[in-house]
C-alpha cells in the first residue's frame, strides 16, 4: 500500500507540475501575441516549455500503465480488497485529471495557432495582399510570426 501512495504522489506530482507549465505556455503566448516584435528568448523559451511537458506526460502515462498493470486480475468483480479499490479509484482520478489538464493544453495550442493566423492575415489585409489557408499554414511554419511588405513580396 505504501509503495501505492508513492507512485500515486509522484504521479499528482507531475500533472501538477504539467499544470503549472501549460499556465506559463499561455502566458507565453499572450506575450508573443501582444509584442508587435516578438523575441527570440521567448519563443525558445516556448519551446523548452513544450517539450519538458512533453516528457513530463510521457513519464505520467507510463507511470499510470504501470499502475494499471498492477491491478490483480479479478475472476470475480465483487471479491475486490478496500486496497484494491483504493488504487483503482486513486487511477481513475489521476487520469481523468491527467486528461483534463492535458485537454486544456492542447486546447491553447490549438487557440494560439488560430490567434496567430487572424494575426498574420490582418497585416497581409493591411498591405493588400490576400492569402489562401494553405500560404497562411506555410507562413505559421515558417517561424515568423511578424508579416513586413518584403516578406510578403516573397510569397
Amino acid at each position: 500500500m505504501e509503495d501505492s501512495f508513492k507512485k500515486v504522489g509522484e504521479v499528482r506530482s507531475l500533472i501538477e507540475k504539467i499544470s503549472r507549465q501549460a499556465e506559463e505556455v499561455e502566458r507565453g503566448h499572450g506575450a508573443i501575441l501582444s509584442s508587435t516584435n516578438p523575441d527570440r528568448r521567448n519563443k525558445h523559451k516556448l519551446e523548452q516549455l513544450n517539450r519538458e511537458i512533453k516528457k513530463n506526460a510521457h513519464s505520467v502515462r507510463a507511470k499510470l500503465r504501470s499502475m494499471q498493470k498492477n491491478f490483480p486480475v479479478e475472476e470475480n468483480g465483487n471479491n475486490a480488497s478496500v486496497i484494491q479499490r483504493i488504487e483503482k479509484n486513486q487511477h481513475s482520478h489521476l487520469t481523468r485529471w491527467f486528461a483534463e489538464v492535458m485537454r486544456s493544453y492542447h486546447n491553447a495550442q490549438i487557440s494560439f495557432r488560430e490567434k496567430c493566423k487572424a494575426q498574420i492575415q490582418r497585416q497581409l489585409e493591411i498591405v493588400d495582399k490576400s492569402t489562401t489557408d494553405e500560404e497562411l499554414e506555410v507562413m505559421l511554419l515558417r517561424d515568423s510570426l511578424t508579416i513586413f511588405i518584403s516578406d510578403v513580396d516573397q510569397l
